[in-house]
Formats: structure tokens, sequence, C-alpha cells
């Protein structure tokens, strides 16, 4: 979902680790900002009454702030600037809303596409985030906004970089430990092993 949102308002989503605040820092900001200077001590009546405030407030307080990133001029005054410079929007907005029953247990959280957000995690966590943003850029570039092409475009430039496949198993570092070949051992002597326990047992008795 969040590849064909991208592919569709063509913006390129930026991965970052997880647990590292500082990664995204503009982002905490400003859902911080909103928190503190909006939804704090702010009464509504309904849906609807609250989105109109939250419109003004855009126009207006948020609009006439100076803005973080300058600090020459107001976020007003930033957007007029940029305004012709941003893409324009397409004529047919995202079919982003689909309704769905879910089970709410003990935490007051609602999974949703879950494959897909943990295949990217563990994307993150097994190539990094500057491999796996590359990766979502070629997927968004060619037309192929889901997990599999994000997959295949890692594993190219993996390739290309002469990079062996990732293994979960973490070995200490050492070149003892990395040359050590396990062979299989076969597992008879030890069900021989639960045979005689059984034997001694029935003999006590």
């Amino acid at each position: 979902m969040l590849l064909e949102l991208a592919a569709h308002y063509r913006f390129q989503p930026r991965p970052v680790a997880v647990a590292r605040g500082n990664d995204k820092g503009r982002v905490e900001r400003s859902i911080r900002y909103v928190r503190e200077n909006f939804f704090a001590a702010r009464t509504y009546r309904d849906l609807d009454d609250l989105n109109a405030q939250a419109d003004a407030w855009c126009a207006g307080q948020a609009a006439d702030r100076t803005c973080p990133e300058q600090h020459t001029g107001s976020v007003r005054e930033v957007w007029i600037e940029e305004q012709p410079r941003l893409l324009a929007l397409p004529e047919n907005p995202f079919p982003s809303e689909q309704r769905l029953e879910v089970r709410i247990h003990k935490t007051p959280y609602a999974r949703f596409d879950r494959s897909l957000t943990r295949g990217l995690i563990e994307l993150l966590d097994s190539h990094g985030a500057q491999a796996l943003q590359a990766a979502v850029v070629a997927a968004l570039a060619s037309d192929g906004a889901h997990l599999a092409s994000v997959r295949h475009f890692i594993d190219i430039q993996a390739h290309a970089r002469g990079q062996l496949p990732p293994v979960a198993v973490r070995l200490p570092a050492g070149s003892k430990i990395s040359t050590i070949a396990v062979r299989p051992h076969a597992l008879g002597d030890y069900d021989k092993l639960h045979q005689e326990n059984d034997d001694e047992s029935d003999t006590e008795h």
C-alpha cells in the first residue's frame, strides 16, 4: 500500500532504522507541534467540527509561524515560493479507502497490511536503510510498486557490489570461527540414550 501510494503521488519513501529517532527528527517534531499547539485543551462537537478547526488552524496560525527550515519567512511565504516547483496532483485521488473488521486485544492497536510492513522491516534489518531506499526508488521508477520488486532490486544491487546473501546468524569476529565446518551428526545415538533411560526406569520399578 505504501509503495503504491508513493507511485501514485510520485514521492520517494525514505526508510530509516528502527529506534533511530535522530533519523526522523523533523517528522517527530512536526507531530509534537500539532499535538501541543492544536490538540492541547481543544474542544469540539464532532469529527466534522474538529476537521473544520484543523483547516482554519493550518491556514492561520500554523501557516503564519516561522518556517523551521529557513527562518527567513513564514511557512506561508515559503509555500508560495516553492509551489511553482511542485508536481501537480493526479486527477484521480489514490483509492485508500478500505474498511476492515479487526479484533482489538489488550493493546489498543489494529494491525493492517502486515505482510508489506513486515517485509520492509526485514529488508531494513538485513540490508540497511541506504540499500532499502535505493531499491524502493528503483522499484517506483520501474512502476513496480510492490514488495517483490523491492526485493528484486535489493538482490541486484547486492550482487553488483559482490555481497553474499545476508544470514541471520551472527558469528563472533575471528578467522577460526568463520572457517569451522559444521558436520551433521546422526541422531540415532540420542534415541538410544532415551531408550536406555526408559529401561532403567522400568528396572527401578
